[in-house]
């Protein structure tokens, strides 16, 4: 089976989707048998990246790094791509296809906001995915999500010709980062202080604003606990950005850009408890890495991260300040049995590998090639 993947979205500071994206060229040449062969689709300043990740597949560096030109080059010159290379499946990893190609065609879905809250987005991409979006749904072989809160959105909202399958993401069962725990990587001031740690890209679906109030509510009691966001400034961040530099604990706020794996590793080592407080994911890749990592975890519940932890995060409601207030301090006061979540959280997180979610995708592509 010749196979290709299409990592041309991935962008030079990946979030959750594009750590997917790198986990899975990363892993395809131990999980791949003799007879499979890979071509890996980038955008030309990216191609040595991904040669490094995956020696064993070649690389086809030809798209554009601009959105829009990459969707036309995907719908004007793929089919060309894929048929010169003799390709069976094509996996479009970013909910987008070629219409015209022939071949057998995989494209995950990693959740459904783009139809659901477009006003979670630039107007421009929810445009263009919205389409993406139907056509996958429309003629895709398979299509890939991971979570069953995906799967379960898309077979409501799309109905789907294609089969519909579930491949949770993994996690590095070694711990995240090289230097995990080292202190020397935490940014001055935080190595002695407990900390709660948020990880995400700044936007609004992250709903920053429920943390602020509850770690305000918390920090006028407690003199000592601080705030740790770390992520990148995304689409419609200023509201939250100057609610933060307007709190009145904003000494206690330490505001990271996108930091580096060790330092990522540092961060939830040491922290006293990780909070996602996101109306909507479509997964949650940090919930389990920092259940990996050994940190109580505080959620939303009704959402793919509360099927992540599968009972081992507190949950409280979506832009609930006060539930995850008191989630937070019964964490901090030992009000609630930490060790038992956190025991819990390294237990199931154990059982999520990218070795078997790597494997699962090059099962659908089989499949996909055999039905073809």
């Amino acid at each position: 089976m010749r196979f290709s993947i299409d990592l041309s979205a991935v962008p030079a500071r990946p979030a959750g989707a594009g750590r997917y994206a790198i986990a899975l060229a990363s892993g395809i040449c131990e999980s791949m048998s003799e007879s499979d062969s890979a071509l890996l689709i980038s955008s030309s300043h990216t191609a040595a990246f991904w040669q490094g990740l995956a020696p064993c597949a070649e690389v086809a560096a030809k798209v554009p790094g601009n959105r829009v030109l990459r969707l036309i080059y995907e719908q004007t010159l793929f089919e060309r791509l894929l048929n010169k290379n003799l390709i069976d499946v094509h996996h479009g990893i970013h909910y987008t296809m070629p219409e015209g190609f022939k071949g057998a065609t995989v494209v995950t879905v990693h959740d459904l906001t783009l139809l659901e809250h477009p006003e979670w987005h630039q107007r421009s991409k929810a445009i263009l995915f919205k389409r993406a979006l139907l056509v996958a749904a429309k003629s895709a072989d398979f299509l890939i999500c991971p979570s069953n809160f995906t799967a379960d959105k898309l077979r409501n909202l799309l109905s789907p010709k294609g089969s519909v399958v579930v491949i949770h993401h993994g996690v590095d069962q070694k711990g995240i980062g090289g230097e995990s725990g080292d202190p020397a990587r935490l940014p001055e001031g935080l190595s002695r202080s407990p900390y709660i740690l948020f990880v995400g890209t700044i936007e609004p679906r992250k709903d920053l604003a429920t943390l602020l109030s509850a770690f305000e509510r918390i920090g006028e009691k407690n003199g000592d606990i601080a705030l740790v966001i770390a992520g990148q400034v995304g689409w419609k961040a200023t509201e939250v950005i100057a609610r933060i530099d307007g709190s009145p604990l904003k000494e206690r706020i330490f505001r990271l850009d996108y930091v580096d794996e060790a330092t990522l590793g540092a961060l939830y080592a040491k922290a006293s408890a990780f909070v996602y407080p996101s109306f909507e994911e479509g997964f949650g890749l940090p919930v389990l890495e920092a259940m990996r990592s050994g940190v109580p975890v505080i959620t939303t519940r009704g959402t793919s991260m509360a099927e992540v932890a599968r009972g081992s995060a507190l949950l409280f409601s979506p832009g609930n300040y006060e539930e995850l207030s008191a989630a937070i301090e019964s964490v901090i006061d030992q009000t609630v049995a930490s060790e038992k979540l956190v025991a819990k959280g390294l237990a199931v997180s154990s059982e999520y590998t990218w070795e078997a979610s790597i494997k699962a995708h090059l099962a659908v592509y089989r499949l996909a090639a055999e039905r073809n």
